[in-house]
């Protein structure tokens, strides 16, 4: 199976966890918080920090279905996370520090962004 269709799968099936959870999560809660979407960041960087802890014991096509794709489209909170954790490995400090940063100050103001632009009716 090609490594592109095993993303896909992969990503359908963590885009269904993401949303059952999240939604399971805030129905128990009735937080105003969304708990269900930091309980799904927390699973989902608990995951990837599984399985690249796991390292030779997945690989491959396995590895692309579950971190790529499962994991990917569950949070891709996680995948920052894991790529920060790998610049504090690597001595990367001033990387590490400005990669979660920038991806919540930036992504804070696009969405902002997005919503002004898609709120804007000539």
């Amino acid at each position: 199976m090609s490594s592109v269709v095993l993303i896909f799968f992969g990503g359908a099936f963590g885009a269904v966890a993401r949303y059952l959870m999240a939604r399971w999560v805030d129905e128990q809660t009735n937080a105003t918080l969304p708990l269900g979407t930091l309980a799904v960041n927390i699973l989902g960087c608990f995951l990837i920090g599984w399985l690249h802890g796991m390292g030779a014991y997945v690989a491959g096509k396995l590895e692309l279905f579950l971190s790529v794709g499962f994991i990917g489209a569950f949070t891709t909170f996680s995948t920052l996370s894991y790529e920060t954790l790998r610049l504090l490995e690597e001595g990367s400090f001033a990387e590490a520090f400005w990669n979660p940063v920038l991806s919540v100050l930036l992504g804070l103001f696009f969405v902002a962004l997005g919503d002004a632009v898609g709120r804007f009716h000539p």
